[in-house]
């Protein structure tokens, strides 16, 4: 007898844990739809729940990841990235293509620095093809464009990584001081 409800206790457990994970698969649709309509922190508040439910699921953390990108923090990306895979190395993929986008985005930023501003362009022209959400990538566009003294272009860019977080404050000074070169 003590058998047999020991056997009915682990099948609800099981059960439970199975209907738990289902609901927090649904929760995290709903924030990658906000996430992709834009709205980071209505899915940041989203994620939060989801973590005060479960701290241990891993597939939040790449969520949560995605969304420092969108907002030009590679420190919490990479962070939360690197807790996903800690978690469960299923998600390791998505931490190998954030260190390979930030590896390109040093190369291009070294590019421009040694004045190589083609290879920079082409760099940063085909990250912003490939994330386009991520305003970092535009901004560095812009940045390229301004060291040649490509005031309206860079103008452009530092506008297009202001459409995608509006508050990027490196974007916001870059934009004014550029405002300021194409009126003198």
């Amino acid at each position: 007898m003590i058998r047999y409800l020991f056997q009915l206790y682990l099948i609800l457990i099981f059960i439970s844990m199975y209907l738990s994970a289902q609901g927090l698969d649904s929760e995290l649709r709903l924030v990658d739809k906000n996430i992709d309509f834009g709205k980071i922190e209505i899915a940041q508040s989203q994620i939060k729940k989801i973590l005060d439910k479960d701290p241990s699921y891993a597939p939040a953390y790449v969520s949560l990841s995605k969304i420092s990108l969108m907002k030009a923090d590679n420190n919490n990306a990479s962070k939360n990235a690197n807790l996903a895979v800690r978690i469960d190395e299923d998600f390791r993929p998505w931490w190998e293509e954030l260190n390979s986008l930030r590896k390109k985005i040093q190369a291009g930023a070294s590019n421009v620095k040694n004045n190589n501003y083609e290879s920079a362009l082409l760099i940063f022209s085909e990250l912003f093809a490939e994330y386009p959400n991520y305003p970092e990538v535009p901004y560095y566009l812009a940045m390229t464009y301004y060291k040649q003294k490509k005031y309206k272009q860079a103008s452009k860019y530092f506008q297009k990584a202001l459409v995608i977080y509006p508050d990027y404050h490196k974007a916001k000074k870059a934009l004014n001081n550029v405002k300021k070169r194409i009126q003198n």
